[in-house]
């Protein structure tokens, strides 16, 4: 990390960690010229390994008023060869299906401040996960 994303450098750490898995990664971090514990910092990141299909994942990071705090968000974004249903039921298990968001993505739910959506694509399913971690 440069000099000035240090505010952020443990949470950049910890869900890009969580988003690359155990495969390797592709990164591309954007951050600010200036007065970066001040301003967000994102990352670009192409993931793949054995529990997922090629995913294209995308995180931003606030700092935040605490000397070290720093919040995040994040979607990962896999498209999965089988219908959304079945991938609902298969990949995301500990997800409850909740409605849809307006008429073709299904939106899933595991907690407060995680959802999965699901958007039909021809034969198979775009499944973005979306997180925000404070």
């Amino acid at each position: 990390m440069g000099g000035g994303v240090q505010k952020c450098a443990n949470r950049i750490s910890v869900v890009t960690s969580f988003l690359s898995g155990s495969g390797p990664a592709g990164t591309v971090l954007f951050v600010a010229p200036t007065n970066q514990d001040k301003s967000i910092v994102s990352a670009s990141m192409e993931t793949s390994s054995p529990d997922l299909p090629l995913a294209y994942s995308s995180a931003t990071f606030a700092p935040g008023a605490a000397p070290a705090a720093c919040s995040a968000e994040y979607e990962q974004i896999t498209y999965w060869t089988a219908v959304c249903g079945e991938v609902a039921a298969k990949v995301f298990t500990t997800f409850k299906l909740v409605g849809a968001l307006r008429q073709h993505i299904q939106v899933m739910e595991g907690g407060r401040d995680v959802r999965i959506f699901l958007i039909p694509a021809g034969p198979g399913c775009v499944a973005i996960k979306k997180e925000v971690v404070y």
